[in-house]
């Protein structure tokens, strides 16, 4: 069983400012180091530096990333110099997102959201590439929906 803990909007305003991935299993990750914190409380920071969140050089993970909203929040979070771990389960449009914004900052996760062995292997995986890239976990963006297309009225 896979347990998110914490915040999944990033670290920049400091209000809840530690995230932890852990499996229940085994303790394959390692939480996000927020001791730098104190130095940007909220208290500290002009009403301008309250209002921005820093993406450069920090990593987000984005399920349902290789389409529709998910494809235009890692397009805008890459645009501003973060890295991108897409988690799809379409492969095709996955790869293809990559190939899109440059494998320099951005890696592709085939991942099954329903699914949680499937989730933590890419949670593995990315948790790898971020500790090649050496630039942390910032923040998660959860833009896959589970389920058949259907008409609403």
């Amino acid at each position: 069983m896979l347990f998110l803990a914490g915040t999944i909007w990033g670290r920049d305003s400091c209000k809840q400012s530690r995230m932890q991935v852990i499996h229940a299993e085994a303790s394959d990750f390692t939480p996000v180091d927020t001791a730098d914190c104190a130095r940007t409380s909220p208290s500290r920071q002009t009403e301008a530096e309250k209002s921005v969140m820093h993406i450069t050089d920090r990593t987000f993970i984005v399920t349902g990333g290789s389409s529709g909203l998910g494809l235009a929040t890692c397009e805008n979070l890459h645009s501003q110099g973060g890295y991108v771990a897409i988690l799809d389960l379409n492969h095709e449009s996955g790869e293809e997102a990559v190939t899109r914004l440059g494998s320099d900052r951005c890696i592709f996760f085939e991942c099954d959201v329903s699914d949680s062995d499937s989730i933590t292997t890419a949670l593995k995986a990315t948790s790898d590439w971020v500790g090649k890239t050496g630039k942390p976990i910032w923040g998660i963006v959860s833009a896959a929906g589970v389920g058949n297309p259907g008409k609403v009225l």
